[in-house]
């Protein structure tokens, strides 16, 4: 059965309405019908949180204006150092439905970096090393997108433990360089603090304490306890709340609810039960097979994080901890993508291309199995009523569609799976659509007081 989550609402909502086609077959419950189209591989991960440089999330006005006055002091330190590019705040305003469910306007806001230059060189990036040496990168907007192959400087030669590293590239030859901190000054003619100015979030103070920020960022975790916080806090990933939609909803996100477990010492992980720590370590071997070269900068990240360090242990640093726990939210929701296209493969392999019988033909008792139901809102009349689009099959492998515009309420609510008693119906033409041979069906009556 498919949960749907607050947090899922306002995207759920946004679905409906796009236009519909009858007859179109697929597991998406009240969404637009998308057939056998709708690939979960298409989806993007890094709406799981802020991990996208340029999507901040959904401001309130408030909210907007300080953003605003954030950028300018963060434009003014770049200028101090000599930076001629300035950070860019757009925002554009968007209706979204609370958990209760009214229309809130916001402001749905993406900031761009400045593009830098120095000497003949571009900044491609900056990247923080983790405990196990791996990197968590943030690019320039315009820059190669390359994480640095060890920690070795370029222009000094120097092979030494560094916290962060810079990657550039030359704008005639193409020739790509990575530094370390101190050598930046002598390369490119600007100093690492010119650098951090351009890699620092202008917006943090709207997400994060600063204090406690600058007070914890040099601690580490245990990955598994930042794991088991994330599981206990998320109910292992399906109520976990990203900071967009924690601030339209008014509950914490839950990478901040982790920091707070962190700092009481609660969800050690020594007290994890055997199912849990099962768990977590899918989560690592999950994280393990992204590739290193995934085009998602998230997923990318996500590998990094979780990556052992030189004594086998995994750990995080408290400035990652949100990126950390992510991680149980984005696995959970990867599964759940693969149980959809096995499903939707199954399904595939069992439809018969064929119709059922002919128009006007009354059709014969038969179980129905729901593959989606769509919601479409009516168009005419002074109240218009919404219609609703019922794709199913029997057991014999024929596709069937009901419009409908008063079906029982079981209908309505059924998720992809469910199974119905069909009682009678008529049918009322056939189709074909994407060489889906679809009978269409009028005048259905179901036992929906026992369902099959």
């Amino acid at each position: 059965m498919t949960m749907i989550t607050t947090a899922a609402v306002p995207r759920r909502e946004a679905a409906r309405g796009h236009g519909t086609q009858p007859g179109e077959f697929g597991y998406q419950a009240h969404s637009a019908p998308a057939a056998f189209e709708a690939d979960p591989d298409d989806r993007d991960l890094e709406d799981i949180d802020a991990a996208d440089d340029t999507a901040v999330g959904l401001f309130t006005d408030g909210t907007l204006e300080r953003a605003h006055h954030l950028v300018e002091l963060a434009n003014r330190r770049l200028h101090r150092h000599g930076i001629d590019g300035e950070f860019t705040l757009m925002s554009e305003p968007k209706l979204v439905r609370d958990d209760r469910g009214f229309m809130v306007q916001m402001h749905e806001v993406r900031l761009e970096r400045p593009d830098f230059a120095a000497n003949g060189w571009r900044f491609d990036g900056s990247h923080e090393a983790t405990e196990s040496g791996a990197f968590i990168s943030r690019f320039n907007a315009s820059g190669d997108r390359r994480a640095p192959e060890g920690i070795t400087c370029g222009h000094c030669g120097s092979n030494r433990h560094r916290t962060k590293m810079f990657t550039v590239t030359n704008e005639a030859t193409g020739e790509q360089q990575q530094l370390g901190s101190s050598c930046l000054d002598l390369f490119l003619g600007h100093s690492p603090a010119g650098f951090n100015a351009l890699y620092a979030d202008p917006l943090e103070k709207i997400d994060v304490d600063e204090e406690w920020a600058q007070s914890s960022s040099a601690s580490l975790h245990a990955a598994g306890d930042v794991m088991l916080a994330a599981i206990r806090a998320s109910d292992s990933g399906a109520d976990y709340v990203s900071r967009t939609d924690a601030k339209w909803m008014g509950v914490p996100a839950t990478a901040d609810t982790v920091r707070d477990a962190l700092e009481r010492g609660t969800g050690a992980d020594d007290a994890a039960t055997d199912e849990e720590r099962q768990l977590v370590d899918d989560v690592y071997a999950w994280a393990s097979t992204i590739p290193e070269d995934a085009g998602n900068e998230y997923l990318r990240n996500l590998r990094s994080v979780f990556q052992t360090s030189d004594d086998g242990r995994r750990y995080v640093n408290a400035k990652h901890v949100g990126l950390a726990a992510s991680a149980i939210a984005s696995f959970r929701r990867d599964r759940e993508w693969a149980a959809q296209r096995a499903a939707k493969d199954a399904t595939r392999a069992r439809i018969r291309q064929e119709f059922v019988g002919n128009p006007k033909d009354k059709l014969t008792p038969r179980t129905m199995e729901v593959l989606g139901v769509t919601e479409v809102p009516g168009s005419f009349g002074y109240r218009p009523k919404p219609n609703w689009y019922i794709r199913m099959i029997d057991d014999d492998g024929h596709l069937l569609t009901w419009k409908a515009s008063n079906p029982p309420v079981e209908l309505m609510d059924a998720t992809p799976g469910s199974t119905f008693q069909m009682e009678r119906a008529t049918v009322s033409d056939h189709e074909i659509y994407r060489d889906d041979h679809i009978t269409r069906i009028t005048r259905a009556k179901f036992a929906v007081d026992d369902p099959a």
